[in-house]
């Protein structure tokens, strides 16, 4: 009966994220964790060499893309996850579980609720390495769960005391040794592992401290550990061999110490301040109750407090508990995301199945076993409140939004974005547009120029470090290996003075940025995906939609008697004329790209102030969806790419702008509806004249057919 629920514990858990699995890359690691595994390179810090190594296996299975066959590790190891924490919940309410029956209840109860607590159903849909770290951390508590079983008389009652030598039984040391490997192997996907060597050494030492005295133990103990943590030299052996994603190039003992060090993130360690942290518990505290809701987290909180009578193995899990969250909640500089904190959620739900197995007993004497059943209702909860929220079955987002922008960048054009991650793996996965050279901003800051310098030996015809004819730098965490021109540090420094966190390190990422362009301008099409890079005053940003293409001259907008394909004559208080639009193409699916043009005729000389131009796709009720504060369908633009307005009146404005379909975005007719915007007085221009319908301001100018994806 504990074999089959397991199983069907992991198929109802896989069906559910195989259901909301998301298809493709997502915008975070995603991109880079998978171009690591399909490669075999290196991501970032700790390096997570396991995590590359089975990423690749994962790659071999015959169906799917790359990318949702790395995703689809993410759930599989997330159910595993979910049965171990069955297992584990078992070992906490029964010593001898081939009695139970409805006690069985309280560990299903407990191993869905985690399984759809939000913040680990999200991270098993996704190419990620959490879920396995959460694996691990499970799976090492069965193990030792099992020693200590394997110690005690087989009738004997669960207790964390010591156990007299008379008790104990042959071979049991065998799960002491397979722990020392898996505990190894565990570090070799995230170093973070460590973080909960203290609580393991302490029940190691409450159940049988003769064993760490053992000289014979020790040996075989630390050898095992050692082997498992061995894997971390494919860090060195794989960068031996060069592959493009060779993140820190950990070939020689500093580099190497660097990466499973992390010493990229150490600055960020431990700087909270005292007044930071009520708003980080509150944060904290408000995901618990959100991720499991509110009823599962009260019989947390009491098998919590129940399970203190047994204040031996309350410790064991209270010390994992604090050093996951405390250590997290240390953290101020880099906001850590609710993902760092699943092994203390992991533990939080074996409080649940204790809690609820103290409750069923209650229940089982006052109205019998068949009442428990309801307890089943439980994981209900948070898969109604998370399904829609977590769900990534239809987000080709990341996809859709790089493979639109590749096909606006011009032929050899480099693209300078914040991570380039989902530009490594249409690069080197999918084999998009090879000749377009995609760089990451944030990277710069990297003490090593290891990065750029790859760029350079792939793309020799890219000028990208900086020539040594200028000074190092140093910042108060990090040394630069490459030089950047101190001019261009004093400006910049000056420019940023008194703007909240435009350090150092980002100042020279600025610097670089600058270096690269007025390098490469002349030879090479340049785009920024980000609105506001800092860029010498003779260039200009164009406005591509999706990216920014940087420009040396202003480009001329003004045309003479256009064919204008849609005529919606609208007059903006005097001051701006819309004539019309040009719309490409008429129907259009969720992912493409649509092409807007707009004529535009001044009818005042000079417009001092910005004008900003939002154009809103509606139903046909006039209804539209809010998504991170905006309309889910829209395009949002500055008149004229926000240049000065210097235009004479009655001449016609031609500007190009490019949207991308939400990828997610229903089937249907939608409706254009348009408003301008003065920017200085902050205030909506009014419509003075037009024949075309009005609704609240907003003057609808046409519609578009969305089709089926």
């Amino acid at each position: 009966m504990k074999r089959f629920i397991a199983f069907l514990l992991f198929f109802i858990s896989f069906g559910v994220y195989l259901k909301t699995l998301c298809p493709t890359i997502t915008f975070a690691d995603s991109g880079e964790l998978i171009t690591a595994s399909y490669l075999l390179g290196i991501p970032h810090p700790p390096g997570s060499p396991l995590y590359c190594l089975l990423g690749k296996l994962f790659t071999f299975l015959p169906f799917g893309s790359i990318a949702y066959r790395v995703n689809l590790m993410s759930a599989f190891f997330a159910s595993l996850t979910v049965v171990l924490i069955y297992l584990v919940v078992l070992k906490l309410i029964t010593h001898n579980s081939s009695r139970i029956t409805f006690e069985y209840i309280p560990a299903i109860v407990a191993s869905l609720c985690f399984a759809f607590s939000k913040s680990f159903w999200s991270y098993a849909i996704v190419a990620e390495i959490y879920t396995i770290k959460a694996f691990f951390l499970a799976l090492l508590i069965f193990i030792l769960l099992k020693w200590r079983e394997a110690l005690s008389a087989p009738n004997s009652e669960p207790s964390l005391r010591e156990i007299p030598s008379e008790c104990r039984t042959p071979n049991s040391t065998r799960y002491l040794y397979l722990f020392a490997l898996i505990y190894g192997l565990s570090f070799s996907n995230h170093i973070t592992m460590i973080l909960f060597f203290p609580a393991f050494l302490y029940f190691v030492l409450i159940t049988d401290w003769r064993s760490v005295l053992n000289p014979k133990n020790v040996i075989l103990v630390i050898m095992l550990f050692a082997l498992g943590l061995s894997l971390y030299l494919y860090l060195p052996i794989r960068s031996l061999h060069n592959p493009f994603l060779d993140w820190g190039n950990p070939e020689n003992l500093k580099n190497f110490l660097w990466m499973v060090t992390g010493k990229q993130y150490q600055y960020r360690l431990f700087d909270l301040s005292l007044k930071q942290l009520p708003q980080q518990l509150k944060s904290y505290l408000f995901n618990f109750g959100s991720g499991f809701t509110w009823l599962p987290v009260l019989l947390g909180i009491f098998g919590l407090g129940c399970l203190f009578k047994k204040w031996r193995l309350s410790l064991f899990l209270l010390l994992i508990f604090f050093s996951d969250s405390a250590f997290n909640l240390a953290q101020s500089t880099f906001q850590a995301p609710i993902h760092f904190f699943l092994p203390s959620f992991l533990i939080f739900s074996l409080w649940i199945g204790y809690g609820l197995s103290l409750l069923s007993k209650y229940v089982k004497r006052r109205a019998g076993n068949y009442l428990l059943l309801l307890f089943l209702l439980l994981p209900l909860a948070p898969f109604q409140t998370h399904y829609s929220n977590v769900d990534q079955s239809r987000n080709y987002s990341a996809y859709d939004w790089v493979r639109n922008v590749l096909g606006l960048v011009g032929e050899k054009g480099i693209i300078i974005d914040k991570t380039s991650f989902p530009f490594w793996y249409f690069h080197y996965v999918e084999g998009w547009r090879p000749d377009v050279t995609s760089i990451a901003f944030s990277i710069f800051s990297h003490p090593s120029p290891w990065y750029l310098e790859k760029i350079e030996r792939e793309k020799p015809d890219i000028e990208i470090i900086p020539k040594p004819k200028f000074p190092r730098y140093r910042s108060r965490h990090l040394k630069f290996q490459y030089s950047v021109d101190s001019r261009e540090i004093k400006r910049l420094t000056e420019k940023y003075k008194d703007m909240p966190g435009m350090g150092f390190t980002w100042i020279v990422c600025r610097a670089i940025t600058s270096y690269i362009i007025d390098q490469n301008i002349e030879r090479h099409p340049i785009y920024i995906t980000f609105t506001e890079p800092d860029i010498a005053e003779d260039y200009y940003l164009i406005s591509r939609g999706p990216i920014y293409e940087i420009k040396r001259n202003k480009p001329r907008l003004i045309v003479k008697n256009p064919r204008i394909q849609h005529k919606t004559p609208v007059n903006f208080s005097n001051i701006l004329y819309l004539l019309g639009y040009d719309l490409s193409p008429q129907t259009i699916k969720p992912g493409e790209r649509l092409h807007l043009t707009y004529y535009w005729k001044m009818l005042k000389k000079p417009l001092k102030s910005k004008i900003k131009v939002l154009l809103i796709f509606t139903d046909k009720e006039g209804r539209f969806e809010i998504k991170d504060g905006l309309p889910k369908f829209h395009e949002c633009h500055l008149l004229v790419y926000g240049f000065p307005l210097n235009y004479e009146r009655e001449q016609i404005i031609r500007e190009d702008y490019f949207s991308i379909v939400p990828s997610d975005l229903s089937p249907g007719t939608y409706y254009l509806y348009l408003i301008v915007e003065d920017l200085e007085k902050e205030k909506l221009l009014e419509v003075a004249e037009t024949p075309m319908p009005q609704s609240e301001g907003f003057v609808r100018i046409g519609k578009l057919e969305v089709l089926k994806r």
